[in-house]
């Protein structure tokens, strides 16, 4: 249990790391995007930042529904996986996380989303499916710190057996 808690506020630390490193960057590209899709990209980003989880996730919802193939509609869908994991709606931010996995693949997000995903199947004690993704993780070069990250929550997980 002590192992737990251990990994637990680690696992608090790197989510308030996390978000007070988290910066909109928003490309040239984007830039030629409509202007009211951008207005509602950053509003919503905004209201994250502020913390303002519900509206935040509406407005990340409603880009969403408004600009379903841009590069920040991975973003979108990230920080609504995100959020629902902040509000421990864990069912909800394992589907969402899920969903980025599969349909953006080579996102800048993917492996955020899977640390997160295997987070997520532990709060809701799917053990299994946590390991597997960590597994998964471990994989990754020694260079990507969520390399380590998932070495360590393996090595808690074999400890609390």
């Amino acid at each position: 249990k002590v192992q737990k808690k251990i990994g637990d506020l680690i696992i608090s630390i790197d989510e308030l790391k996390a978000f007070f490193n988290d910066n909109l960057n928003v490309s040239s590209e984007s830039k030629a995007m409509k202007g009211d899709e951008i207005k509602i990209f950053k509003k919503a980003h905004l209201l994250y930042k502020k913390r303002q989880l519900t509206n935040s996730q509406k407005l990340f919802l409603l880009y969403r529904e408004k600009a379903p193939n841009t590069e920040l509609t991975d973003d979108a869908l990230y920080y609504t996986a995100y959020i629902h994991f902040l509000q421990k709606q864990y069912e909800q931010a394992i589907l969402h996380f899920f969903e980025l996995i599969k349909q953006y693949p080579k996102s800048n997000w993917s492996n955020d989303a899977k640390w997160w995903l295997a987070i997520s199947l532990e709060r809701t004690e799917d053990m299994g499916g946590a390991r597997d993704i960590y597994l998964e993780l471990e994989r990754l070069p020694e260079s990507n710190s969520i390399h380590y990250k998932a070495q360590r929550r393996l090595e808690e997980l074999q400890n609390s057996k």
